[in-house]
């Protein structure tokens, strides 16, 4: 373990990580889009729909929202969802009120989608990076506490601080061709519902820029804001040279909806390696790298911008997703294993 550390290293400034209690091996989080492409109040009828179903016995610990465009440009509102406890989610998935919601329109071809894209982060094989320990976000809501670590500033930090990662968990079980694995999915009038490979790399993260101003806010939102959108178009709009299945830029919401000062990057990547390769050594994330460390040469202090992450190596039936009437190439409906359904998940890692 810590392998990559270079001998005598200190990082530059504090990062935490997540800590959970004894015993808690595997969280549940599943993200849940509403599709829009051109209904506004059906819409919005789903949206109600599904706000409800979210307070319903056993409902999520935690939930965040924002909205994105899929890559045929309709508008999508996303939430973001965690359970301590993977069991919980079982039981609120399993509700008839909420398998009713996946079925509705599936076969109408209405202006509306439907989507659940449903991860279980494994505590071994998860890597939370954080710029305060209480302003976080995620994943890292449901912790027993967040604690400074050593392990971080280096490249190589984050395979450091997964605690079960080793050379099987490298290798996508499909094979690193991800145009090999893409399959002639039309969703429209259909439900999908898919299992992915193992060991698939899935990433959220961004920053928080809620608390920056002055010269601060002013250089983040005109030099580095604009190289982050850059670095997630190419994710997304590169998907077979970034070995990335899909790639969406979610702008973070209120529960009421109104813009938060917060963006993150929502990617599956075909291995964490493909990730690693897009950090290291693509023009574009080297940009966003480049920019932010020019940030803080200027304002010659740690920023008030919050930048945090959550990223997991997932086992064999730990990501699978439900596609209803969503538009061809949402989320990673076009790859993977095609199931008749999604309502048993394999426990444990």
């Amino acid at each position: 373990m810590h392998k990559n550390r270079p001998k005598g290293f200190v990082p530059p400034y504090e990062a935490y990580v997540s800590e959970f209690e004894i015993g808690v091996t595997e969280i549940a989080n599943a993200y849940f889009g509403v599709q829009d492409r051109g209904d506004a109040v059906e819409a919005e009828r789903a949206h109600v729909a599904l706000t409800k179903l979210l307070t319903l016995a056993d409902a999520p610990d935690w939930v965040e929202r924002g909205w994105c465009e899929e890559p045929v440009g309709s508008k999508t509102w996303i939430y973001a969802t965690y359970w301590r406890n993977p069991a919980g989610f079982q039981r609120w998935w399993r509700n008839p009120a909420v398998q009713s919601w996946f079925q509705v329109n599936a076969a109408a071809k209405s202006a509306v989608g439907r989507w659940a894209e449903i991860v279980f982060p494994q505590t071994k094989l998860l890597d939370t990076l954080l710029a305060h320990p209480e302003k976080n976000f995620g994943i890292a809501k449901l912790a027993k506490e967040n604690v400074i670590t050593p392990y971080h500033g280096y490249w190589g930090g984050m395979r450091d601080r997964m605690e079960a990662l080793d050379e099987d968990r490298l290798q996508n079980a499909a094979g690193d061709a991800l145009g090999a694995q893409r399959k002639n999915r039309d969703g429209i009038g259909r439900r999908i519902c898919v299992e992915m490979p193992a060991n698939v790399c899935f990433a959220r993260g961004g920053p928080d820029w809620t608390n920056t101003g002055g010269e601060e806010r002013e250089v983040f939102l005109d030099d580095v804001y604009p190289a982050l959108v850059a670095g997630a178009r190419y994710l997304a709009d590169n998907p077979e040279q970034a070995g990335c299945y899909s790639c969406r830029f979610v702008h973070e919401t209120d529960s009421a909806g109104a813009a938060r000062d917060q963006v993150n990057v929502l990617a599956y990547y075909v291995t964490l390696r493909n990730l690693e390769q897009w950090t290291a050594k693509h023009p574009t994330h080297l940009a966003i790298h480049g920019k932010f460390l020019a940030l803080l040469r200027r304002i010659g202090r740690m920023p008030e911008v919050l930048l945090d992450h959550e990223i997991s190596v997932l086992p064999r039936g730990k990501l699978t997703g439900v596609y209803v009437n969503c538009d061809p190439g949402t989320g990673f409906a076009s790859f993977g294993a095609e199931r008749t359904d999604v309502q048993e998940f394999r426990p444990g890692g």
